[in-house]
């Protein structure tokens, strides 16, 4: 049987508007294979969830009783990612493409709803269903469709910001501290200029898969109107992290340099919360180390780089904050800031442009664990998002599309009318018509001439 990117599949456009398209559990049992739902995230901390819509949560919604035949009851989209599972798990079928057209960017959800609580959605909504980004990544092809059957893709589309830090983030002078138990935080000067960190869980190889580590939260914990820099950080061993790092001098201004500290706590969900930062004193190049479980050493130059400083600090959680001992002269040693060896294994960061992590050598972008795979749209470097092989325009922008197909990409071609049927049909056509009339009578016959179609 062809690949998954040689086939073609039966699409709706807005699926979750019913009319002429049914009710989800219809259109599937109808042999729609690809399923798109506009999302939401507005008011995520107070109703606990993504919702559905197309201008904004509800709009162009039809909801159903809930029942196996029909749409949920709610705008949640975890209903709406069950009922697509328990037709999935009830039928035996061609891999289905679910598509989430993220109106909403979820970059700035600091305490809920960020990228990372929609992967959890997914795995909630088809565990070991799913054909990742990172299943792809293990060979760089397209399984057989015979090979993908019964599983379920899912596509991230929509809000730009999304697509890009799903995938990778870009900065400057990463730091790393990591606990025995794998638990690891990368600190980094975001290119907007504040601080920002990454967390997540370090795995040891499994079978033919080399050791890594699974990304989980993003965040930002310092930013000043003035320069932030230079982050250094490092691992207290029970869930703490400390971190020291630069502010100042403003762009044009010659004021002194001031070192600021924070200390934070690893929660539920890979969140650190960070304490208020406070300023430890004037200094550049700080660097920490580990002491014992409430202290740490801080070496950093003084603001000319004449003088090399270290500073004993102990740390009160209770308070949350770091106490410093007077600065005393020092050989001018810097501790590593940017690599440690955990059960034997060397773990690093680097920046070149992309926030990088390295595991025994092998080096990969920072980003979330790759469930989705993200579209490349109209108009965008295909650079921008790294490798992408799925592309999405407007059904109009035939030339587009046909670029992309011969890129080797998969196409979506959205809102696609009567009008936009390509005659003949050809190797460049779209592998997803997504339509709001997949039972019109032109609809059928376009898929069936226009090569291998699966249900």
């Amino acid at each position: 049987m062809p690949p998954y990117d040689r086939t073609r599949y039966w699409t709706t456009h807005n699926s979750y508007e019913g009319r002429d398209r049914g009710s989800i559990p219809s259109q599937l049992s109808r042999n729609v294979r690809s399923i798109e739902l506009d999302v939401w995230d507005n008011d995520f901390e107070r109703v606990g969830d993504y919702r559905l819509g197309h201008f904004k949560p509800g709009h162009a919604v039809v909801l159903g009783s809930g029942d196996a035949d029909s749409n949920p009851k709610t705008l949640f989209l975890r209903d709406w990612l069950k009922t697509i599972a328990t037709w999935h798990e009830a039928n035996d079928h061609a891999v289905l493409t679910v598509v989430l057209d993220l109106k909403s960017d979820l970059t700035d959800n600091e305490t809920a709803g960020d990228l990372e609580d929609l992967n959890a959605r997914l795995e909630e909504a088809f565990g070991d269903s799913l054909f990742t980004r990172d299943d792809f990544d293990v060979t760089g092809a397209w399984p057989d469709t015979a090979d993908l059957r019964n599983r379920v893709i899912c596509v991230l589309s929509g809000n730009s910001n999304n697509r890009a830090s799903y995938r990778y983030c870009t900065g400057a002078q990463p730091a790393l501290a990591m606990q025995d138990d794998g638990a690891v935080v990368v600190a980094y000067r975001s290119t907007a200029g504040d601080m920002r960190y990454w967390s997540g869980k370090a795995r040891l190889a499994r079978g033919e898969a080399p050791g890594r580590i699974d990304w989980i939260h993003k965040g930002t914990y310092a930013w000043s109107p003035h320069t932030v820099s230079e982050p250094s950080l490092t691992a207290m061993g029970d869930g703490w992290f400390v971190s020291v790092y630069r502010i100042g001098p403003a762009p044009g201004r010659t004021s002194p340099s001031t070192l600021h500290a924070t200390i934070g706590e690893l929660g539920d969900g890979g969140r650190v919360f960070w304490r208020d930062s406070h300023e430890v004193g004037s200094g550049v190049l700080p660097s920490l180390e580990f002491v014992s479980a409430n202290k740490v050493r801080l070496a950093y130059s003084t603001p000319s780089g004449k003088n090399q400083r270290l500073r004993e600090g102990t740390i009160d959680r209770k308070k949350g904050r770091v106490s410093w001992s007077d600065p005393k002269d020092s050989d001018g040693t810097a501790f590593v800031r940017d690599a440690v060896t955990w059960k034997g294994h060397e773990i690093g960061c680097r920046t070149n442009n992309l926030v990088l992590y390295s595991f025994d050598g092998v080096q990969r972008a920072i980003g979330y664990r790759q469930l989705m795979f993200v579209e490349l749209q109209s108009e965008e470097d295909k650079t921008e998002l790294l490798d992408p092989v799925f592309y999405g325009a407007s059904a109009s922008n035939r030339d587009a599309i046909s670029r992309a197909r011969e890129l080797g990409m998969v196409a979506r071609a959205w809102w696609f009318k009567q009008n936009d049927q390509m005659a003949p049909p050809g190797p460049d056509q779209e592998n997803f018509a997504a339509t709001d009339f997949p039972f019109g009578p032109w609809y059928g016959p376009y898929m069936q001439n226009g090569g291998p179609v699966e249900v």
